[in-house]
């Protein structure tokens, strides 16, 4: 089947970095890095913010209206120079997206692009309620949900500080 050409987005990030060229989201780089995209960061990573906070309330905060028609430019680009497209969420399924828009959330962007969804949840008390519900809505809004991982899990009984895990 040959080489496949990976190609990543994270739509949204916050909590970035300032730099020269501008602000830089450290999980753009990573998913970038580790997937090999030659994408720029830009596209890879249309809408970006310092503050370490929901797209919507860091957009509010900093007067800046979510550039939507990049967003898509983005996604089209990205899909169409990939053979698979991996796109990173933004805090959870729930997370509100747009001041302009306050009831838009991770979950409708997810529907409106109608890719399968990995579920990345952490290993802390509260998961399994947390992932539940996370599938049921993604289930409920008609995506199909490719699996679940487990993030930060460590086998090792002694290291362990939730005695739920």
């Amino acid at each position: 089947q040959g080489v496949r050409r990976v190609g990543v987005m994270k739509p949204f990030a916050s909590g970035c970095r300032r730099e020269r060229e501008g602000l830089v989201s450290e999980d753009a780089e990573a998913l970038a890095h580790f997937a090999d995209c030659r994408q720029p960061l830009d596209t890879i990573n249309p809408v970006r913010f310092v503050p370490p906070l929901s797209p919507a309330a860091a957009a509010e905060q900093t007067g800046v209206a979510i550039p939507w028609d990049e967003v898509w430019r983005s996604l089209g680009l990205l899909d169409a120079a990939s053979d698979v497209l991996l796109v990173e969420g933004a805090g959870g399924i729930m997370v509100p997206l747009d001041p302009e828009r306050p009831t838009l959330t991770v979950l409708d962007f997810a529907a409106a692009i109608g890719f399968p969804v990995l579920v990345v949840a952490r290993s802390v008390l509260g998961t399994l309620n947390h992932t539940t519900m996370t599938v049921r809505l993604l289930r409920e809004a008609g995506l199909r949900v490719a699996g679940v991982v487990m993030n930060s899990y460590d086998a090792d009984p002694a290291k362990q500080q939730d005695p739920s895990v």
